[in-house]
């Protein structure tokens, strides 16, 4: 009777830990300290579990295992949420992703202060050429040379995702900073175009506009509006470039 009793006690967490651990090292690569750290707690509960397993059928105590449904719903907890945070995480770039940025928006538009910000939308200019003469490979190394530019170049209170594509969008806070942050991307990216030893320079065409945070309807039409403009501006570059050969 203690065999079968023991099972029941022990392996429904014992499948879950199992389960969390296969997940999580496919779901969770690239991850960094904190999600190496809950690596150290599964496998530590793992151990711990089967020790306890062993000691339960050579003793058989009194005092059940009940807090073994608690660890295990504390780490399945721990999962999901790092799960979740991996859905607004672009899987290129690593930026946060378009789902992201709304939800920031949101996060705005619930904000009692309902400050206005800036909006700056950038875009890699002619990035289609990038693709067709260098290969899809290499568009994406330019993406992601860029995503870390702009990221690197924002403050901590600045609020940057992949909105599509080779579209980025920038939330600043302080709309004063805005064109210490645009020349700070500027000069990042002449920076690396210099040295990255490419045969090809990662050029941008962006925009900004003032997002009032108590009108949330008025995103979509900020965000066309924005996106029109650079279509506009990246039209008259290329027909100044046809020029210019």
């Amino acid at each position: 009777m203690i065999l079968p009793h023991a099972f029941n006690l022990f392996l429904g967490p014992l499948l879950i830990i199992v389960l969390i651990i296969a997940e999580s090292s496919v779901k969770l690569k690239g991850s960094v300290s904190r999600k190496r750290i809950f690596y150290i707690f599964l496998y530590t509960a793992l151990l711990l579990l089967i020790v306890d397993f062993i000691h339960y059928l050579l003793f058989t105590p009194e005092s059940i295992k009940i807090y073994w449904s608690v660890i295990t719903a504390v780490l399945l907890y721990i999962y999901l949420f790092f799960i979740l945070n991996k859905i607004k995480i672009d899987n290129l770039t690593g930026l946060n992703n378009r789902y992201s940025f709304f939800e920031y928006i949101k996060k705005l538009s619930r904000n009692k202060s309902k400050e206005p910000c800036t909006l700056v939308m950038v875009d890699v200019f002619n990035f289609k050429s990038i693709n067709s003469i260098y290969g899809y490979l290499e568009g994406d190394s330019a993406l992601c040379a860029l995503a870390q530019i702009v990221q690197k170049s924002v403050r901590k209170t600045d609020f940057v995702a992949r909105y599509s594509g080779d579209e980025f969008v920038l939330v600043i806070k302080d709309n004063s900073s805005i064109d210490d942050v645009v020349n700070r991307i500027l000069f990042e990216l002449e920076n690396y175009n210099e040295n990255s030893g490419k045969s090809y320079n990662i050029e941008i065409n962006y925009n900004a506009g003032i997002f009032n945070a108590d009108k949330t309807g008025h995103i979509n039409d900020l965000l066309s509006n924005l996106n029109q403009m650079i279509k506009e501006k990246s039209e008259e570059n290329r027909r100044a470039g046809d020029r210019k050969k």
